[in-house]
């Protein structure tokens, strides 16, 4: 059998594996290790850019190295590491390529790879990273567009959670007679909705705040209190 028609298989496997996974971590190690297993390569990392595209994170590592950071520099295709800063100390420790993981607009992330025993790449080798490099960006991107739709829909649901929550809260109210009552099934519904078990409500009766509940385990001023008399929407405070 031809070392082509095996790259072939190889490619093919690769990609219906990646492309079951939406674990990135899973993605981005799996065609590591491809690479590293057909390139015969015993170094190899991969970095992701941070959205400003100003610095490099070291996301695998394989084989040992003190690197966690990196300046960034742009990828366009697979090359040997330059002079820049970024470049220069992937050189320093002991990698000489780098390619990149592309969808069609921007960098998801970069496979930095050391040599193979020595030697250079050969024209087919480096055909084949490419065509890794394709399968695992494609599967990426899927996996966090998967990811994108997950998060979502869990924002829709916990938004429709919170509604049906209000409007129940408002039923249970209007049927409420006792200001104990309310202020009983309030603190019922807060401690829920938020998992919040240390809050404090007041009064403000002729001029001065009246403790209806305190359960911060700290004194409160009057004229801390004061400070949020005006206050016609939620706050949010340090103090």
């Amino acid at each position: 059998m031809s070392s082509s028609l095996i790259n072939l298989e190889s490619l093919l496997e690769l990609s219906a594996r990646l492309n079951e996974s939406s674990d990135e971590e899973f993605i981005l190690n799996s065609a590591l290790l491809t690479l590293m297993g057909k390139l015969r390569i015993l170094r190899a990392n991969v970095i992701l850019p941070n959205p400003e595209q100003t610095e490099f994170t070291v996301a695998i590592a394989k084989g040992r190295t003190p690197i966690s950071t990196l300046e960034f520099f742009s990828v366009l295709t697979l090359r040997e590491l330059g002079d820049c800063a970024g470049e220069r100390i992937l050189r320093e420790n002991n990698y000489h390529y780098v390619m990149p993981l592309r969808n069609q607009t921007s960098l998801l992330a970069a496979i930095c790879l050391g040599k193979p025993f020595g030697l250079d790449f050969s024209d087919e080798e480096q055909h084949y990273a490419a065509l890794v490099s394709v399968v695992a960006a494609n599967a990426l991107q899927n996996a966090r567009s998967i990811q994108s739709l997950l998060r979502s829909k869990t924002q829709i649901e916990q938004r429709n959670q919170l509604v049906t929550a209000m409007f129940e809260m408002s039923r249970e109210f209007s049927t409420l007679l006792s200001r104990e009552q309310i202020i009983k099934l309030f603190s019922y519904r807060l401690m829920g909705q938020t998992l919040v078990s240390r809050f404090s409500m007041f009064i403000l009766k002729d001029g001065v705040f009246e403790t209806i509940i305190h359960r911060l385990g700290v004194d409160i001023s009057q004229d801390y209190l004061r400070e949020f008399a005006g206050i016609q929407q939620p706050n949010w405070s340090n103090h």
